[in-house]
């Protein structure tokens, strides 16, 4: 089952640990991206690229979550010119960090249910 139809039955389907390693590649990829808007940025594209098709973290499956924010950014960082640049590696610290809570709130084991957990 594809995931477009797992989607459609109302179940959201679970990354495995690849998946969870592509994402952590990619924040990887991205932090000197952060740091240096103006360094090469080959590496953060093609680990974008990669993210784009790997399942994301439960309860961040849908198009204002950061890692969807973080992969567009990626995909699109060659287009960009030196003042679009430096105003997305802002951008791209702010989705590092944000990413990072996310997915260490997955590791400990807590639940992403707002309107049970508070």
């Amino acid at each position: 089952m594809t995931q477009r139809h797992a989607m459609r039955r109302g179940v959201a389907p679970r990354p495995s640990d690849k998946d969870m390693r592509i994402w952590a590649r990619l924040l990887k990829r991205a932090a000197p991206i952060g740091r240096a808007p103006h360094s090469d940025g080959l590496s953060f594209v093609l680990a974008a690229e990669k993210a784009g098709k790997a399942i994301m973290p439960r309860g961040h499956q849908h198009t204002a979550s950061p890692f969807t924010a973080l992969v567009r950014t990626g995909k699109g960082w060659l287009t960009l010119n030196a003042a679009e640049r430096e105003a997305a590696g802002e951008r791209v610290r702010g989705l590092i960090a944000e990413c990072e809570a996310a997915l260490e709130a997955l590791a400990d084991g807590r639940r992403e249910r707002k309107d049970i957990d508070g």
